[in-house]
């Protein structure tokens, strides 16, 4: 075998260890205090996450030590790091709840590599669009402070209400919508569309705390669509 071919092989998973790698700057900026650079590094790990799996589909090299290795970077990159971002959140007495992040974050990890059902959805919340939430709140409270931070006295119980919340979510069977597009239709995607919308209006108002907002209405609108076909369709 080739260099060129080994390199050609490899590519996806160099994607993969540099979120690996991000992950872990992350977690030691947020322990020394280093907010910005440990919201800088979150999401270098979600562009390297998205970059891994189309680089492997590009170059038609997925394998089953790349799922491994994808599966363990985001371990790190959306399990402990939002987790010690949810540990600097909220006051002592409660810090221990930050701990669910990474437990569940895992779990739900093992069962999506298990998971044999169709690709059109996901099951259970993603542990990245979980992360990309987490950060949301962490920039609010830390840099921002303009939105819910000063609507709430207590907003460290919004937090541990989202993390208990969202651990759950993260090993439900609830149906949630995939980024995987095919045979477009405005009547098939108009809940997709309906989330980039309010992703949009979110983050033009509140910058990085509308990524919060935007999930969480993307787990609302994917919980809608869930539950009420299913419904309509017994009565």
């Amino acid at each position: 075998m080739s260099i060129f071919t080994t390199l050609k092989n490899n590519l996806a998973n160099f994607f993969t260890l540099g979120n690996l790698a991000s992950g872990f700057f992350g977690i030691v900026a947020a322990m020394q205090g280093n907010e910005d650079r440990a919201l800088v590094a979150i999401f270098i790990c979600l562009i390297l996450d998205f970059f891994d799996g189309f680089v492997a589909r590009l170059t038609n090299s997925t394998s089953s030590i790349g799922k491994d290795l994808d599966s363990l970077a985001d371990a790190v990159s959306f399990g402990v790091l939002p987790g010690i971002m949810i540990f600097n959140l909220l006051p002592e007495n409660f810090a221990w709840v930050a701990v669910l992040v990474p437990v569940f974050s895992v779990w739900r990890l093992a069962k999506f590599n298990h998971d044999t059902r169709s690709s059109a959805y996901f099951y259970g919340l993603p542990t990245p669009a979980n992360a990309l939430c987490i950060a949301g709140f962490y920039w609010d409270k830390v840099f921002d402070g303009s939105t819910i931070t000063k609507q709430f006295e207590n907003f460290e119980w919004l937090v541990i209400i989202y993390v208990i919340i969202s651990s759950l979510l993260l090993i439900s069977n609830v149906k949630m919508l995939s980024n995987k597009i095919s045979n477009f239709s405005l009547k098939k995607y108009f809940p997709h569309i309906l989330v980039l919308i309010v992703a949009i209006f979110s983050i033009y108002y509140y910058l990085v705390f509308g990524l919060s907002l935007a999930i969480i209405s993307y787990v609302l609108i994917s919980i809608i669509i869930t539950f009420v076909p299913s419904k309509t369709s017994s009565s």
